[in-house]
């Protein structure tokens, strides 16, 4: 696909296929962990209790707004408990500096929607991107966005 896009060619480029993923609405509940344990390199994936009655939180059904969810858009994230983003990510369709919209207060965050998608056309091939190039960085107190 790169030299594609060296010779000016987009056929073959990722397009965006419904819903603008910045009109979504999110449900979503953060907290912070038992184990007094703030993530940092190496340390992202460990055992936490969930808090009291979010046990099945993933699952269809769940009522997020007896659990006192909030309701937000995306991109989520913070650095040093601020709404400011201060990485190089870049939105990967429009080039653009990522922008944050909602803050990412604690430590976890646990997030839901439901989303429509147009039919699918047979010969193409189609992935879900959720919020952009997910993913953490490593350095203490400061969530990236996602």
């Amino acid at each position: 696909m790169e030299s594609y896009q060296r010779a000016g060619i987009d056929t073959y480029d990722w397009k965006p296929f419904d819903p603008d993923r910045y009109e979504i609405k999110w449900y979503y509940y953060s907290f912070e962990t038992d184990d007094g344990k703030l993530w940092e390199n190496g340390m992202r994936d460990r055992k936490i209790k969930w808090p009291k009655g979010m046990v099945g939180w993933h699952e269809p059904g769940f009522n997020v707004a007896a659990k006192g969810w909030k309701v937000a858009q995306a991109p989520f994230g913070s650095t040093a408990g601020k709404l400011e983003f201060k990485g190089k990510c870049m939105e990967p369709f429009t080039k653009y500096p990522l922008h944050l919209k909602t803050l990412w207060e604690k430590e976890v965050i646990l997030m839901r929607t439901e989303i429509q998608l147009p039919p699918m056309k047979v010969g193409y091939t189609y992935r879900l991107l959720v919020g952009g190039r997910s993913h953490a960085g490593g350095m203490k107190n400061n969530r990236q966005s996602f």
